[in-house]
Order: structure tokens, then C-alpha cells, then sequence
């Protein structure tokens, strides 16, 4: 069959794209047959940043031999490819052979050479992500979440000769409509196959689906020289398929269709721009800020979207009558949620304490971080000695500043320094407090009354590594005692930046100025 560009060379190549951080840390690399033409030389091109470098070159197939050996022995090295490529010579550590959809192709055998390097990398969680997401502007199959642990490694994708044939080996279709005016039902299917390839005997397994729910699931025989099988009929209608073809060797191709049900189109009435500056939004004039304050100023006056649908298949009640109630379902049977109230009052209190305590004595807890700028004597009397796990790790965060307290003791007050006392009471409670404790008061500078942090967190690191971060809305120092109190469990990006916030409060640098800060009480036991 022809290939889809015009240049072919005589056989197929081995082209290479190799990905640098900051021009000298490797940072992921492929390489996939084609018989386009290589680059005449290492074609070297920045991609959306500066700090990310893409090479692309190649091999022969005679090269790729001895370069594939090399891999296959252990080692990944740059010394075969032309000049102009930064030398790279990687242990490799672990070498996996997956099926994956990449390159427009489907069920394709990729071979990965995993160096295991990304620990080794002095790179940020935001210096990652830029990595990755930069990595996925340039390589479509490279999603972040799927290819974080290929960061390091090197994919040989064994690409079929067919995926670059103007016309693909199968496809799963639906019988031509033979009336227009009227909805498809989609109950009936054909699978084709391209006229050379029918030749061979193949196998194909069918998946169909109504929604979530399976309505046919069959085997196919494609006997050879017959081109078409079908109108396969179904009994229910379905709108998503799973699809699957086989030949003696294997799987050849898979996918996994959805057709559409229902287009929704959003109208609203626009009314005109409005350019309004708000004081705060006058002081966004950095680089970082402007381009935020610019879309803020512009206030764009409309009506509510009004939604109108436009139905294309059948069933569309019954369809809504089924997420209506699964929606129920789970409103009634989910999983606990993490994040928990407790009214105002010492019911509360305690109940915030006790979940505190649960949460902290978790079979799989090795580390718990308690960031709060009011932790002080009475919460450390509250809280450190009914945790009963004497293998972990707590490590407390406090800003209590040299503001004198008053404590009523009968008719007259006495002036207590808060740091002082919560440094005495921690004495006093040493010999009844069980697990490993580490309390440090910090400052902006010895004797600031700068507030360093504001918010109360707390952090839990499971045995795996894994990290839980919650936010509170009230201090330790009286839980619901005055309000009710919240904590509520983060997640995504949000819980990574705190939980760093976290560690560089406890490594004494401050988050917001990269300055060292000062501790006047670091208590251990």
C-alpha cells in the first residue's frame, strides 16, 4: 500500500527524538520505523520553553541493530548517533514490553528501557510538571499521568507496516442509514476489513454497550476472502463500543467508541464590556500579575446560558431516568467523605479530637505534620499524649510571637509568655507522651511579631510514600470550643503545593521569601 507522504525511501528507518532538560539531563527519548526520510542532521528545535530540548535524527535499520543490542545489554548511549547530540550514557534498570495506543496506532508492541533517574533529577514538583507538560504539547500519546513514570526512559515503538497505509486494515461500522429523516437506531453493525488484508483468517470480539450497561458481547469468525461480515443485529441499541482483532499471533488493533446521544448548545444574550480597576486589581503590574488583572478588568455583561438539546438516538428518558438514580445511588452507598463538622461546644471538641487521634493512629500513618500558628500549651495537653502509636513520627509547626497571654487565676491575672509555657508543659508531659514528637516555634526574625503563616493544616504520609494533607478552619488551642470546627481533606495540586508549603516551614525557610527563618523553641522526645 502507499504511504501517506509523498517521500519514500527504499526501506524503513529508524527515527529518534530524543528530550533534554535544560540541554544536559535526559529526560525521555523514542524511537519508531517509518520510511519517511531522517533529518540530514540532528534536527534540534526548542519546545515551548527553553528548558526543554527536542532532538529528532536516526538510524538505519543495520544501525538500529547494534543500538538496540546496547539497550537490550543494559545501556543506553547517544555514541552511535551523528554529532550534534548531547552524549548520554544511562544504566538501564528495568525493561518492560507493553501493548499501547500511541502514534496513531493501536495495540502497538513498545518495548521500555527504564533508567530510573527521576530521583536523581534536582527538580521541583513544578519543575516536573513543566517537564511533562511540554513533553505532552510535542507527543500526543505522552499524557502526564499515564507517563510520569517514564521519565528517564527510552521507548522502542515496533510501529506495523501498515500504520502509515492511506487507508487502515478494519474498521467498525454502521450499516448506511437508508432513511435521513429518522433517528439510527444503532442496533446493527458491519466490520470491514481492507481487501489485501481479508485474505488472512482473523478474529474479532465485540463489546457493545448501552450506557454503562453491556447489551451484546460476541467472537467473531472473519473467514479469509470475505471482505465484509454483516449486519450483525443486535436486540437493545447501543451507543459505545469495545473492539478487538485478533490474528493467530495476537492482538492487532483495539478501540473503544463512543457515539453521541444528545448535543447540547448554550445561547446567552451578550450585553456589552464593562472596564472596571479595583485597587487590587491596579496593583497587578508585573509580568506575573498583568496578564490575570487585564482579564479581570474586563467585565463581560450577559444572561445566564440557556441550554437547548438536540437528541440523536433514542431511549433519551430512560437514559435520564438511569442517571438521576445512579447519581441517588451513590449519594446513598459512597464511601464515607474524608472531611468532617463538628458543631460548636464541648460534644464538638471532643469529637474533632477523637477523629484527630483515629486519623493520627492509622495502621499505615508513619508521619503526621501539624501546621498551626496558635498550637500552644493547652493543645499540646489536649492532643500529644492520647496518640498511643509510639513509632510515629509527629512534627508540629507553631508561630506563637512574644504577645503576652492572661490567665485568670482567681481574683488577679497573671502574665504568661506563650512560648515559654508551652516549652513547660511539653516538660511536664514527657513522661506520658508515647510517640516521637518535634515542636518548633518559628519566627521571621528573634523576637518579630510577624505573623509567618496563617492557616492550619494538618499532613499525614502513609508507609507507600503517599501524603493526605486537610485543611482546618480553627487552631488547635480550642477545636469547636468558640465556633464549629472543619477540616476538610485536599487533593490534586492543591494538596502538593501545601504539603511542600509544609516541609519548608519545617526546614526553617520561608515559603513566601525563600529566607531563613528563625526557630526560639525546638522540642523533642
Amino acid at each position: 500500500m502507499d504511504v501517506a507522504s509523498k517521500k519514500r525511501t527504499p526501506e524503513r528507518l529508524w527515527h529518534i527524538w530524543l528530550f533534554f532538560f535544560e540541554e544536559k539531563r535526559f529526560l525521555y527519548g523514542f524511537t519508531a520505523p517509518s520510511y519517511h526520510p531522517l533529518p540530514s542532521s540532528p534536527h534540534r528545535v526548542f519546545v515551548g520553553h527553553d528548558s526543554i530540548v527536542e532532538y529528532h535524527t536516526g538510524l538505519t535499520s543495520e544501525q538500529f541493530v547494534s543500538f538496540k543490542e546496547k539497550l537490550s545489554s543494559g545501556l543506553f548511549s547517544t555514541a552511535v548517533l551523528d554529532d550534534g547530540v548531547p552524549d548520554v550514557n544511562i544504566e538501564i534498570k528495568f525493561h518492560q514490553r507493553c501493548l499501547q495506543n500511541t502514534l496513531g496506532c493501536s495495540a502497538v508492541q513498545v518495548d521500555t528501557y527504564y533508567s530510573m533517574l527521576l530521583e536523581e533529577y534536582d527538580v521541583s514538583q513544578e519543575g516536573v510538571k513543566h517537564m511533562m507538560s511540554h513533553l505532552w504539547s510535542a507527543n500526543s500519546f505522552a499524557v502526564p499521568e499515564n507517563y510520569m513514570h517514564r521519565l528517564g526512559a527510552f521507548d522502542v515503538i515496533n510501529l506495523p507496516e501498515y500504520s502509515e497505509d492511506d487507508q487502515y486494515i478494519v474498521d467498525f461500522r454502521l450499516p448506511e442509514k437508508r432513511d435521513s429523516s429518522k433517528l439510527q437506531q444503532r442496533n446493527a453493525y458491519e466490520i470491514w476489513r481492507r481487501e489485501d488484508f481479508s485474505q488472512d483468517q482473523h478474529w474479532a470480539h465485540t463489546c457493545l454497550y448501552s450506557g454503562d450497561t453491556p447489551v451484546s458481547d460476541t467472537l467473531h469468525l472473519l473467514e479469509s476472502g470475505k471482505q465484509v461480515l454483516g449486519p450483525i443485529t443486535v436486540d437493545e441499541p447501543f451507543d459505545r463500543v469495545e473492539f478487538r482483532l485478533f490474528d493467530k499471533n495476537g492482538l492487532l488493533h483495539h478501540e473503544d467508541s463512543t457515539w453521541m446521544n444528545q448535543l447540547s448548545l448554550d445561547i446567552s444574550v451578550g450585553h456589552g464590556t464593562l472596564e472596571y480597576t479595583s485597587p487590587l486589581i491596579r496593583r497587578g503590574t508585573s509580568v506575573d500579575t498583568k496578564k490575570t488583572a487585564t482579564s479581570l478588568k474586563h467585565v463581560h455583561i450577559r444572561s445566564r446560558d440557556m441550554t437547548n438539546t438536540v437528541n440523536m438516538s433514542t431511549g433519551q428518558e430512560f437514559r435520564k431516568y438511569c442517571r438521576e438514580m445512579r447519581e441517588r445511588g451513590k449519594t446513598l452507598f459512597q464511601s464515607p467523605s474524608p472531611d468532617r463538622w463538628f458543631p460548636k461546644g464541648v460534644a464538638g471538641s471532643l469529637g474533632a479530637l477523637q477523629h484527630l487521634k483515629t486519623l493520627f493512629e492509622g495502621h499505615d500513618v508513619s508521619k503526621c505534620w501539624i501546621v498551626d500558628p496558635f498550637f500552644d500549651a493547652r493543645a499540646a495537653e489536649n492532643l500529644i499524649p492520647v496518640i498511643g502509636v509510639s513509632t510515629l513520627e509527629l512534627a508540629i509547626i507553631t508561630n506563637l510571637r512574644n504577645v503576652l497571654a492572661y490567665r485568670e487565676t482567681g481574683d488577679s491575672a497573671c502574665e504568661i509568655n506563650p512560648v515559654s509555657n508551652l516549652k513547660k508543659t511539653l516538660g511536664s508531659l514527657k513522661k506520658i507522651i508515647h510517640c516521637h514528637v518535634t515542636v518548633k516555634n518559628i519566627r521571621a526574625a528573634p523576637d518579630s511579631d510577624e505573623q509567618v503563616f496563617h492557616d492550619r493544616y494538618v499532613s499525614l504520609k502513609k508507609q507507600d510514600g503517599n501524603t493526605f494533607v486537610y485543611l482546618l478552619s480553627n487552631s488547635l488551642n480550642a477545636y469547636a470550643e468558640n465556633y464549629p470546627f472543619c477540616m476538610s481533606l485536599l487533593s490534586g495540586p492543591a494538596a502538593e503545593n501545601v504539603h511542600d508549603y509544609i516541609i519548608k516551614l519545617e526546614n526553617l525557610t520561608n515559603p513566601a521569601t525563600g529566607t531563613v527563618l528563625h526557630c526560639d523553641l525546638n522540642w523533642s522526645k
